[in-house]
């Protein structure tokens, strides 16, 4: 994405608020980066999406994969329909189930 391009805020969808995950976490100033990594990085594989829901808002170990440990798991959505899900690590790398990856 080039500097002059600016990203759109995604909509959050569900119980679930930054402002939590930034109270519910000893690294909440982290997990506001990796969430701002993850959405730029997903805006650009999926340019339609405009909300997000995030399940939970303490970093977990994934219930379905063993590897994915201090993780949010999210899902983006385009309007109503979900477009993709995964995890989102502290680094912001988005990890997608089914094995893609950004």
């Amino acid at each position: 994405m080039s500097g002059k391009q600016v990203v759109k805020a995604l909509r959050m969808l569900g119980p679930v608020t930054k402002e939590e995950i930034l109270k519910n976490n000893t690294n909440g100033a982290q997990w506001m980066s990796a969430l701002a990594t993850a959405q730029m990085q997903v805006q650009q594989e999926f340019p339609k999406v405009d909300g997000m829901r995030v399940s939970g808002s303490r970093a977990h170990q994934s219930h379905t994969t063993a590897h994915h440990t201090n993780v949010l798991s999210i899902k983006y959505f385009e309007g109503a329909v979900k477009a993709v899900s995964g995890h989102i690590h502290l680094n912001g790398f988005v990890e997608y189930g089914g094995g893609r990856s950004l």
